[in-house]
């Protein structure tokens, strides 16, 4: 009796600590999967950056394009559009802050074109757009800059900025994007139409984004 209890008392001693050091390495095994969860998280962030920080590097560009091709620069002259430049690679930063005035006429469009090329979700709803707002706020900027290419053509006005721009939007608005209708009811869209009533839902903001695009380049000049 005496070797039984004896020896259930030397199982259970083991069979505690064996609980003990699994219980450790467990919680060692959760120590260093937060760790390589965090650096995983700081590395993304400081090669990716915010996503935050795009957004608002999406705004500054935005506003500064829409004033930027409906104004004069100093001296009295509309700025020059560089048609190589339209057609770089370069996206839009998640890590830097775009500084207004740091980039022309032709990088702004080149920016939020290939943004919009780059897309995973090419899908348009004709109630709702995008369900990314700031791919709306892109789409409501080309939808303005369209309207006022028109203005200057037929005024004959800044006739550099017309051919040039329309196909640069042509190309984003008629080759990467769909309308999708899942109400038989609703009227169909087409794809002018659709940037119409985003940019008229969006016009308040898009204003302010303008207003604040002027304010800092007034600054500047």
């Amino acid at each position: 009796m005496k070797t039984y209890t004896r020896d259930a008392t030397t199982r259970n001693a083991t069979s505690g600590v064996f609980e003990r050091i699994t219980s450790s390495i467990g919680n060692k095994f959760s120590q260093l999967a937060n760790i390589v969860a965090s650096i995983k998280n700081s590395t993304e962030t400081f090669f990716v950056g915010s996503e935050a920080k795009r957004q608002q590097n999406i705004n500054k560009i935005c506003g500064e394009l829409i004033l930027r091709i409906s104004t004069k620069i100093k001296d009295d002259e509309y700025e020059i559009l560089d048609a190589k430049k339209l057609n770089n690679i370069g996206r839009i930063s998640a890590k830097l802050t775009h500084k207004i005035l740091t980039n022309e006429v032709a990088k702004l469009v080149c920016l939020i074109k290939n943004e919009l090329l780059n897309q995973a979700d090419n899908f348009l709803s004709i109630t709702e757009g995008h369900p990314d707002k700031s791919v709306n706020i892109m789409l409501a900027t080309l939808y303005q800059v369209d309207q006022q290419v028109d203005e200057d053509i037929k005024s004959n006005t800044n006739f550099g900025y017309g051919s040039l721009l329309k196909l640069q939007i042509s190309e984003v608005i008629n080759n990467k994007f769909i309308i999708q209708n899942n109400n038989p009811m609703m009227k169909k869209h087409d794809m002018i139409t659709l940037l119409k009533d985003i940019n008229k839902r969006y016009q308040e903001e898009i204003e302010l984004l303008k207003g604040n695009a002027s304010d800092k380049i007034n600054s500047k000049l």
